[in-house]
């Protein structure tokens, strides 16, 4: 079994944008739900609106939370792509002042 992991920091920046852009999909889409309930929480009253609304409220506030969890992976892979990326390039540089 190999002792090296083979890493691409050129795919690690590709992942990390496609799930902040994912991320920033879903939370315009979840915002934009959540104006059409406020709309819709206007026509009715009572026992089941409330338990709908409080039901709601919790969803919303976790998925608001997995998302920040998500922005920091990403943000996370970013970073560690970028770190990847400064030490491919440390190494070619060094392996091109290598006189022979």
């Amino acid at each position: 079994m190999s002792e090296y992991i083979r890493v691409n920091g050129e795919k690690i920046s590709e992942d990390s944008d496609k799930i902040i852009s994912s991320v920033n999909t879903v939370k315009s889409n979840l915002y934009n739900l959540r104006d059409e309930v406020i709309v819709l929480n206007k026509s009715w009253e009572g026992d089941a609106n409330l338990v709908f609304i409080q039901s709601l409220s919790k969803d919303f506030a976790f998925t608001v939370e997995f998302l920040g969890e998500l922005t920091d992976y990403a943000n996370s892979l970013s970073n560690a792509s970028a770190e990847y990326l400064d030490c491919e390039n440390d190494i070619y540089v060094r392996m091109a002042e290598i006189i022979i």
